[in-house]
């Protein structure tokens, strides 16, 4: 039997409005069938953000912490209730090198960009309302 889950990802960065090294990033999940010893579904959750690279930025974390809070689907409009924190490390990190010169894409030669994957395994029970994972990271001076 297929499961569907609807999983809601929301990814806030917040950063202080003179700093600029986060550009952005996306988180995605695979689902890795049903752990036996629990019957909890199993999921890779893989956070990749993007930063530049140059000047006096802050760096990569080693870990991202990301809340997990299950969608109440008789009030799916009232607040999201936390269930656990799950740790995200950072699995790779490295320099992303610009399109050659003649290429359709516009962008600055001069920008170094890093990109940064987090990765975690974990477990779910399953959940008509599926879930919110949320991953916040603040900027410091």
């Amino acid at each position: 039997m297929q499961k569907i889950f609807c999983f809601l990802v929301f990814l806030f960065l917040f950063v202080e409005t003179h700093a600029t090294h986060l550009m952005g990033g996306s988180m995605t999940y695979t689902y890795n069938g049903v752990d036996v010893a629990t019957g909890n579904d199993k999921f890779k959750i893989s956070l990749i953000i993007y930063r530049y690279c140059e000047g006096a930025t802050a760096p990569l974390d080693a870990s991202l912490q990301m809340g997990v809070y299950p969608q109440d689907v008789n009030a799916p409009n009232d607040d999201k209730i936390w269930q656990e924190t799950v740790v995200l490390n950072l699995t790779s990190q490295q320099i992303i090198e610009p399109p050659a010169i003649g290429s359709t894409c516009n962008f600055t030669a001069n920008v170094c960009v890093e990109k940064g994957v987090f990765e975690a395994d974990i477990l779910l029970a399953p959940s008509a309302g599926g879930y919110h994972l949320a991953v916040e990271r603040c900027s410091q001076r």
